[in-house]
């Protein structure tokens, strides 16, 4: 598809309006000339304020203003660390929601 830029060693950096930054890194990604989407995979880390995103895809879609990160998902911030399914974050409000596949539960553990 000649809408789509793959690529390697990838290092990116999001400025929200807030100017608060995001940063996401992966061995690959696939950026969307059309729509600039991207999709990020093969050791996705996200990196935002005192959140860190670990999964196998991230995923951001820059018209919805939304994150969604997925597979092998590990969330971390000050206070616990997560596991989950999936994690959708809004970039515009910051409300974020977290979804488990199969009717299993989200494992919560404290780190403080």
């Amino acid at each position: 598809n000649s809408n789509v830029i793959f690529m390697t060693d990838v290092i990116a950096t999001m400025k929200l309006k807030d100017k608060s930054i995001v940063k996401l890194t992966s061995l690959n990604a696939i950026y969307n000339i059309l729509d600039n989407n991207n999709n990020f995979f093969n050791n996705v880390n996200l990196d935002y304020l005192n959140h860190n995103v670990v999964a196998d895809n991230i995923d951001v879609f820059f018209k919805d203003s939304k994150v969604e990160a997925y597979n092998n998902l590990v969330y971390r911030n000050l206070d616990l660390s997560l596991i989950a399914d999936k994690v959708e974050i809004d970039l515009i409000t910051k409300n974020s929601k977290v979804f488990m596949f199969n009717n299993k539960k989200v494992k919560i553990f404290k780190t403080n």
